[in-house]
């Protein structure tokens, strides 16, 4: 009894958070739906704002909704933005959410919605990952930064493979009120820095 009343718990669970997905990728896109499971996500950010995001063929778009009373409505939603990868399509991708609190500037938080892809053939294989960081402002949802985070190729003809990693840091300095963003190599510790130029960052 005690089995089936866990099972019954964990399937009612689960038809809850599906039915809350899929409400919320009607506010997203009314006339689409990702084409996997792994493909969308969605995710509790700060107060009453919740974040969902999917990946649609080769274009990744967010929004953020607010919950009133188990609904959802609309706040804003992205443009869609053109996913990073090292591949030059998206194959097997998937989306999550970061939604750590990234502070872009003293009193602004940006958050993350991070997109996967995946190629193999029989000559090769490789794996890649991208932080897209959102910044929702006057009611517009605004992607303003996007780095690889992680990469990784295979050559399968003569066993040969290499992987990088990149970290995502905010920095203590500012340029124009906010922060800039430096990517470290975890291996090699290399840095780049990004700085905000009125409406993004860039290098």
């Amino acid at each position: 009894m005690r089995k089936l009343a866990l099972a019954l718990a964990f399937f009612s669970f689960s038809a809850l958070a599906d039915a809350r997905l899929e409400q919320a990728l009607d506010l997203l896109d009314p006339d689409q739906r990702p084409e996997q499971p792994d493909d969308a996500a969605l995710g509790h950010w700060r107060n009453d704002l919740w974040v969902v995001a999917a990946v649609y063929d080769q274009t990744v778009q967010a929004a953020v909704l607010r919950e009133t009373k188990g609904r959802f409505t609309l706040v804003a939603r992205s443009a869609g933005e053109e996913p990073v990868s090292s591949e030059p399509n998206l194959y097997a991708a998937g989306v999550t959410l970061d939604l750590i609190p990234y502070r872009i500037a003293p009193k602004e938080v940006a958050f993350g919605v991070r997109v996967s892809n995946s190629y193999e053939s029989s000559a090769r294989s490789s794996a890649s990952e991208a932080l897209h960081l959102y910044r929702l402002h006057g009611g517009t949802l605004r992607q303003v930064f996007v780095t690889l985070t992680r990469e990784s190729n295979w050559d399968k003809s003569d066993q040969d493979g290499a992987e990088s990693q990149w970290v995502v840091i905010v920095s203590k300095k500012t340029r124009k009120g906010f922060y800039d963003l430096l990517v470290r190599d975890k291996k090699t510790k290399e840095t780049t820095m990004y700085r905000w130029n009125g409406s993004e960052y860039v290098q």
